[in-house]
């Protein structure tokens, strides 16, 4: 997971605020979902990936769910 560097906080990719380091957050990477935190998953910089808080990937639309 490619991850910002120390002195930069990623942000949620659905709602835009920081996630914080100690926050639980969803990785999203390669079509693979991880439940992280920032502190566990620094330095894990091998793929692009999208950050989202957990309460806000828990938000949004499922494949292949109906709306």
């Amino acid at each position: 997971m490619r991850q910002a560097p120390l002195n930069e906080r990623p942000t949620c990719r659905h709602c835009g605020d920081v996630i914080g380091s100690y926050e639980p957050m969803i990785v999203v990477s390669d079509d693979q979902v991880y439940a992280t935190s920032i502190l566990a998953a620094r330095g894990d910089e091998t793929l692009p990936c999208h950050h989202y808080h957990e309460a806000c990937y828990t938000q949004l639309p499922k494949p292949g769910a109906e709306e």
